[in-house]
């Protein structure tokens, strides 16, 4: 067992991120403004919310008014009344925030300020010589909620059905897919898909198609991210747009939307509370609005192929958006060192199957373990090491900053 003494420091954690595994983009969001007379220190961090901000939550739901009720049987005009009604009630009445802040506060957790941003960080170091470091970011609309899981399987492999040389140290920030050219174009323009498309191939477009449709949320964040005043002054705004994604019952939503009925997992699936304890965390640290505007910062075409020349690991999740085929991933990404089809898990995967998501990294990277090298996050790795790991989709973004002590 190794416990290093000291922080890294702010060079050698972005050092570390070169070398690190990146459920997404490592993009960092302005969210918050700089201490800049602590310069590039690491700080200790604490949640630390008031009451009488929970007590103000508690009383702006309360004071909710409501609409009409949908004209439909279904998700088509959105998230239906009556269950968005049944869930702040409990979220109103019966929710415990306190738990998620123990919950958080449990961990180790650090602030510093990159380019006059303050940036908060969970870092749990590793219980075995021979951790990989590791850092997982999350996207829109999760938030470090959604990847703590994944620590005790990551950090403590033994304790989790794994092996002492499978273990990580893990980063998690609160910070702001593989498709080739020609099938990006088509989806963009509405034109049939390309001819010589395999089955695999032409199912793939399929469902790239639909999710093209759906994502109202995008384009509207995209284009007028700072018109979202409404999910900043009401919560059930801000429950009601995090929880719709225009998809009905398919994913990205459909996970979340079922777990609004579950209030305990036995095998780590989302509840309720896991649902509302990330809302709650949006609405506390108010960044609803400039969580989600790295859709309006983002000029690259969304689904287009990376051309990424570092070693990349694949995991593809069926019941995401969209299952990249192995053919054009392999186009994509070139040095494509692990490719799999996951047994079971959807658009938030290590918050719905911590398990399987786990598993999926330590054999991701089981064949870079020796070619690296050994040793902790402050140790810089050599410029032909740096690394990737993509669910299929990725994506970006959020919240926890300035909110502690």
């Amino acid at each position: 067992m190794s416990e290093p003494s000291s922080l890294p420091n702010r060079r050698d954690l972005l050092a570390a991120s070169t070398a690190s595994a990146a459920a997404g983009w490592l993009n960092v969001l302005p969210v918050g403004a700089a201490k800049a007379a602590e310069g590039d220190a690491i700080r200790p961090f604490r949640v630390n919310i008031p009451e009488e901000e929970l007590v103000d939550l508690r009383g702006r739901i309360a004071a909710t008014r409501w609409p009409d009720r949908e004209t439909v049987n279904d998700q088509s005009q959105g998230i239906r009344l009556a269950k968005l009604q049944e869930s702040v009630r409990f979220w109103e009445t019966d929710y415990d925030w306190r738990k998620a802040e123990t919950k958080l506060n449990a961990l180790p957790q650090f602030t510093t300020t990159i380019d006059d941003v303050d940036i908060h960080f969970i870092h749990v170091r590793w219980r075995h010589v021979s951790a990989m470091p590791l850092i997982i970011t999350h996207g829109w609309p999760a938030s470090v909620l959604e990847q703590i899981k994944l620590i005790g399987p990551l950090t403590e492999p033994t304790a989790h059905g794994g092996k002492a040389k499978d273990a990580f140290e893990v980063v998690i920030p609160s910070m702001p897919g593989t498709v080739p050219a020609d099938v990006s174009k088509a989806l963009q323009v509405g034109d049939p898909p390309p001819s010589g498309l395999s089955a695999e191939e032409r199912r793939a477009y399929e469902q790239l198609e639909k999710a093209v449709k759906q994502v109202t949320y995008a384009r509207l964040t995209g284009t007028r991210p700072q018109t979202l005043y409404g999910i900043a002054d009401s919560p059930v705004d801000l429950a009601a747009w995090l929880l719709d994604h225009n998809d009905g019952d398919g994913q990205p939503a459909a996970a979340v939307y079922s777990a609004l009925n579950r209030t305990t997992s036995a095998t780590g699936e989302v509840t309720r509370d896991e649902i509302l304890d990330n809302i709650t965390l949006y609405w506390l640290t108010n960044t609803s609005v400039s969580a989600p505007r790295l859709y309006w910062e983002n000029k690259l075409s969304y689904f287009d192929a990376k051309g990424v020349s570092i070693p990349v690991a694949m995991s593809v999740i069926p019941g995401e958006q969209y299952q990249a085929p192995r053919s054009s991933t392999e186009r994509a990404y070139p040095k494509l060192i692990y490719y799999n089809r996951a047994e079971k898990g959807g658009h938030f995967a290590a918050w719905e199957q911590p398990t399987i998501f786990a598993q999926e990294l330590r054999a991701a990277f089981r064949s870079l373990r020796g070619a690296r090298g050994r040793g902790r996050i402050p140790s810089p790795p050599p410029p032909s090491a740096p690394l990737e790991f993509h669910r299929c989709v990725g994506s970006v973004s959020s919240p926890l900053h300035r909110r502690g002590e």
